[in-house]
């Protein structure tokens, strides 16, 4: 029995790990969910919930899956959208300063998987509800220094910024503010 999904109402990998379930040997995917209408049940997560998930051994190279579908994208011209599963930019990421710290200590309690896995980092987002944890966690990690009775006004900074912006402050819009 094979499987062949496409991803009408968001469902392709939910359905195509149905199929496994129900006994499907064979499942069709493709690598950034490309695809005619709404494109195929996404290859990458496909395996990595079957992986993860079901605990199947596929046997492929995880931490390349990453490479690979950027690849992908650059030669298909069709963009990875910022929060795609797994291989979207903001996949591993937060924003929000709570649990920030256990980016390094327990990463699967914010993330689907260990971000190491796929090769991947975890990181802190900056915007409208960031925390003074994830102010403290980018200067650190910008190797930004500022007095401790800076960081809530830092922190009212950014928030505006990304209202005004309607986005995540980039790094370099962080570091702008940092410097005023």
């Amino acid at each position: 029995m094979e499987v062949h999904t496409h991803n009408d109402f968001g469902m392709g990998l939910a359905t195509s790990i149905a199929g496994v379930e129900a006994g499907a040997e064979v499942v069709h995917g493709c690598l950034t969910g490309l695809g005619e209408r709404t494109g195929n049940a996404s290859l990458e997560q496909i395996i990595v919930a079957s992986k993860v998930l079901l605990g199947i051994n596929v046997d492929i190279d995880f931490k390349r899956l990453y490479e690979v579908c950027q690849k992908v994208s650059e030669l298909s011209k069709v963009p990875i959208p910022i929060n795609a599963p797994l291989t979207g930019d903001v996949a591993f990421a937060r924003e929000i300063g709570l649990g920030a710290k256990l980016f390094s200590t327990a990463p699967t309690t914010l993330f689907p998987v260990n971000p190491a896995f796929l090769d991947r980092k975890p990181k802190i987002v900056l915007g409208k509800k960031s925390g003074k944890d994830s102010i403290k966690i980018k200067l650190e990690e910008l190797n930004l220094n500022i007095k401790e009775d800076q960081i809530s006004t830092l922190l009212d900074e950014v928030k505006t910024f990304s209202i005004e912006k309607g986005s995540y402050l980039s790094d370099d819009e962080f570091i702008r503010l940092v410097l005023l």
